[in-house]
């Protein structure tokens, strides 16, 4: 009897997710950045079939399937900007295998970042996918992005780069939660940021220059 009122309480909260679901699909459709919410979407009703990801070490199904879920990310990044001219493209660079192979590197110094600190400290999902999603504010378009928001298109245009960040890094913590248990104190939201943002300016002035 129980297991039956728990199921009729999730019915409408699946029938929302399925309903977002499908609007998403149908607005990625003419905007191929925006399959990241179709992606998410699949990862949450899947993630019980995702499990497998756990069969490697923790830092590698953590650290592994957010860069992989990041290069998906960016290979929407990619098919965005294809019909655009180069110099215009927002991307790592404007030579898509050249985007990939920065991009790699990128989204493997943000799993690792995350990795450092959700070994010690307790995230929720969500927690990772905010601050994961204001630090994309503050640096995607080196700035750019923080700076635009102060007209409406310009604010949504900020939620809209800060779910493309956020998105990778909390889907890979979802399937992997079970295997964290750090600490729940308010320092691992400055202990993140800190990570997100030293990982940023190595990445930044030793990576991407050398492999530019």
């Amino acid at each position: 009897m129980e297991a039956t009122r728990q199921s009729a309480r999730l019915r409408p909260r699946r029938l929302l997710l399925f309903g977002l679901a499908a609007v998403s699909v149908v607005v990625a459709l003419r905007t191929p950045q925006l399959w990241v919410f179709p992606l998410w979407f699949l990862a949450w009703f899947c993630r019980d079939r995702l499990r497998w990801v756990n069969a490697a070490p923790r830092w590698l199904s953590f650290i592994g399937a957010g860069t992989l879920l990041g290069l998906l990310t960016e290979c929407f990044a990619i098919a965005q900007n294809w019909s655009t001219p180069p110099e215009d493209r927002i991307l790592l660079s404007p030579d898509p295998l050249q985007d990939l192979l920065l991009g790699f590197f990128y989204y493997l110094f943000v799993m690792t970042a995350w990795y450092a600190v959700a070994r010690v400290y307790w995230y929720r999902p969500w927690e990772v996918f905010m601050l994961t999603g204001l630090y994309g504010i503050c640096v995607e378009e080196t700035g750019g992005v923080l700076l635009r928001m102060t007209s409406v298109t310009g604010v949504l245009y900020a939620l809209v780069v800060a779910c493309v960040y956020g998105i990778f890094p909390m889907l890979a913590l979802l399937l992997t939660r079970e295997r964290f248990a750090g600490r729940r104190t308010w320092r691992r939201f400055p202990w993140a940021c800190a990570a997100l943002f030293v990982q940023y300016a190595l990445y930044g002035n030793l990576v991407y220059p050398a492999l530019r």
